[in-house]
Formats: structure tokens, sequence, C-alpha cells
């Protein structure tokens, strides 16, 4: 790992490039982790001065580090046995003036750790079991396209870079963020009918029959209608981040399942109708917190076609044939985010796209059997086309 460390003293200003070779316990870097703590993503990490202070930050990481500056040169002081081997570049300082004083870098015990993962089961397993960082965050990044079938939990504290590549999930997954908990407390609502009048009648008769119909009101009694409602806790202070450093990332939703097609040789009409395609309600269900986007392509789930239908064999029903069942309507797309009526917000830094779902096509109407007698039977309907989804369920709740 190199950096670059700037003093400052007596009004002399000083440069000088170290290498540090730490042990794994107290670095635990990987490749691709030693690259990204370059300088120049000092300022993607939060840093605004170019780097300076990320780079002083990570050489003075877990190392009391006082240094003595003497004629331009370094020289250490109380080396930890963390470190294994130094070599300092005496020609690094832009100034050949004598410099005699003890520099002590602050003491910074803080852990940076980046998992980068190469699969959504390495990509889950980072979001349930990965090591965070001092400053309480989960950094993780994807190293290539990455596909995630099933739910993903983004804890509070994430912070997800796509580094470019797509997060493909799959029909039936949802990217959750917040927590939403039963408390076990039940908040009691009474609702209270008032009275009715209702309008009813009955039959007269006389000793020669029926002699008319005799109306009458009848009062009906308010009532009282008890309601119990669950009372959940909300993580209302969770915030994770989504973004791609440099090219554009993508999160997109796959197609969902299209609807079966009816079997063909069917009985009864009903069996000779299609099947709905399948929906989605949203790619992000956010049950609390604050998501915070940048730099993303985000694609709601398209709603799959609805099923094709068939003619039923009603060959008993004399000289008729049987109908033409109708076609499966095309599932919904999917809204981008659904947010909680009161909770959750989503926060656009800039450079995002969301695109919701499109709805799948209907299923085509079949024709009437056409082994009949005399008569035909009628063509069956094709099936609507399913609506688009939502960017968001309550627009108010997104942030640009």
């Amino acid at each position: 790992m190199k950096g670059k460390i700037f003093l400052f003293s007596s009004g002399v200003f000083a440069a000088a490039t170290a290498s540090i070779i730490c042990s794994a316990t107290t670095l635990p870097y990987s490749k691709f982790e030693r690259t990204t703590h370059l300088a120049n993503n000092g300022e993607s990490l939060g840093y605004t001065d170019g780097g300076l202070s990320y780079q002083k930050d990570l050489l003075a990481k877990n190392i009391a580090l006082p240094l003595k500056v003497n004629d331009a040169t370094w020289a250490p002081q109380n080396e930890p046995r963390e470190v294994a081997n130094r070599d300092f570049n005496k020609n690094a300082f832009f100034s050949s003036r004598q410099i005699s004083s003890t520099v002590p870098l602050p003491s910074i015990t803080q852990d940076y750790v980046v998992h980068e993962v190469f699969s959504g089961a390495e990509l889950i397993s980072a979001l349930t079991n990965g090591k965070r960082c001092s400053d309480g965050k989960l950094r993780i990044s994807l190293a290539k396209d990455v596909d995630v079938t099933v739910d993903l939990k983004l804890p509070n504290g994430t912070v997800l870079d796509l580094n470019g590549h797509c997060l493909y999930m799959g029909p039936d997954a949802t990217i959750i963020v917040g927590s939403k908990t039963d408390t076990g407390i039940r908040d009691k609502e009474t609702i209270h009918h008032s009275h009715t009048t209702e309008r009813r009648s009955k039959r007269i008769y006389d000793k020669n029959g029926y002699a008319g119909t005799e109306y009458y009101d009848v009062v009906i009694p308010g009532w009282d209608e008890v309601k119990y409602h669950v009372v959940y806790a909300y993580e209302d202070n969770s915030e994770v981040k989504i973004f791609s450093k440099g090219k554009t990332g993508i999160i997109a939703g796959l197609t969902c399942p299209n609807g079966a097609d009816a079997k063909s040789g069917a009985y009864y009409l009903r069996e000779a109708h299609g099947s709905e395609g399948k929906s989605k309600e949203s790619l992000f269900k956010i049950l609390s917190g604050n998501l915070i986007l940048g730099n993303l392509d985000i694609k709601g789930h398209n709603g799959g076609n609805g099923g094709n239908a068939t003619y039923s064999s009603l060959w008993h029903i004399p000289f008729g044939g049987g109908d033409g069942g109708n076609g499966g309507d095309g599932g919904n797309g999917s809204d981008v985010f659904c947010v909680e009526p009161n909770h959750g917000n989503v926060l656009d830094e800039g450079y995002c796209t969301f695109i919701p779902g499109e709805g799948g096509y209907g299923g085509k109407g079949s024709s009437p059997n056409p082994n009949y007698w005399v008569y035909s039977g009628s063509k069956g309907k094709d099936g609507k086309k399913g609506s688009k989804g939502k960017v968001i369920n309550y627009p108010n709740r997104l942030m640009r």
C-alpha cells in the first residue's frame, strides 16, 4: 500500500512516500482493496481535500508513528511489531531545509474493508456475515455482473458499489431496505355505526286470498365495531447507499413468468381459458429509513404474458361444438419503489434513471371447436394487456 504524508512544521511543506506491508490481522486488504485505496479515490469515499487526509488515515492506521524528521530523512520511532517492512525515501521531500522536530501522526484505528463479490451467493453472504468498518459501514463492491434469485435484505449501514456492473433481480426477488418489526402490541380501534332504517314488506291475505302487500319501516339500532391493529417498530434512522463508481451501474428486475396455456382437448369451457401472467409489486421494498442512490439505471419487473386459450370439446351436445376459451390477461408491470405509508424515503444524488416495469401482453382467445355438426360455438376473447408500473407509490417520498 502506497500513500503520501504531508507535514506542516514551521511553515515548511514536505511530502514523503512510504511503502508499508502489514499483516492480514492489521490491514486485511485484498489486491482489489489496495487498488481502491489510491489517492484519486479519496473523494469518492467522503474526503474532499484531494485524498490528503485519506492517505494519512491509511498510513497511520493502527500505528503510533511519531516521526523524527532531521536533515530531510525519515526516522521511525516505536515501530510496532505488526509492521514487517518499511522503506523511507529521503528524496521524497520537496524542501531540503534542515528540520529538527518530532511530528506525531494521529493514532487512528479505523478498519477499512471492502468486500469484493463475484456471485449472488457471495453478495448474500457478505450482507449477512460481512465485516463492518469501524465507522459502522458494510462496504461491498461487485467484481462482475451478479444474478440474485431470492429477496436481498440490505441492513443498516450498507454501502454497495456496483462498480459499473449489473445486478439482476429474479422475478421472485425484492431488494428490502430498513426493518419493520411486530412489537406484539395491538392498537384497539372502536368504530361506531349509527342506527339505520330498513324498509320491509309483508303480504296481506283475507278470506278471499291474497289482498295486497303492506310496507313498514324497521329501525336497526346502532352498534360498535372493534378492530385491533398491529403496532410495528420501524428503524427510521437506517441508511443504505447504492451507487456505481465510474460507469453507470444497472439494477434490473427480470420479467415475471408467463401464464400457462390451456391444455388442448379441454372438456369444459372453464378449462379452455388461458392463465393470467404473473405480476410483481415492486423491485425495491423500503420499510423504513433512507435509500440513497447515485449513477444508476434501475428497471422494474415486466409483467408476464397471458396464456393462450383452446376450445372445449363438448361432443355430447347435439348439433353444436364447444366454444373457444378466453386468453389470459397480461401481468402488471412492477413499481420501482414501494414505501410504507409513513416511513421510508428515496434520495437521488444524481445521474439516476428509474424505469417502471411494462405490462405483459394478453393471451390469444381460441376459435370454437371446429368439430361440430350444425351450429358452431363462439370465439373466445383475447386477454388484456397488463398495466405499466409506477416509479414510486408515494411520489412525495422521492427526493431528487
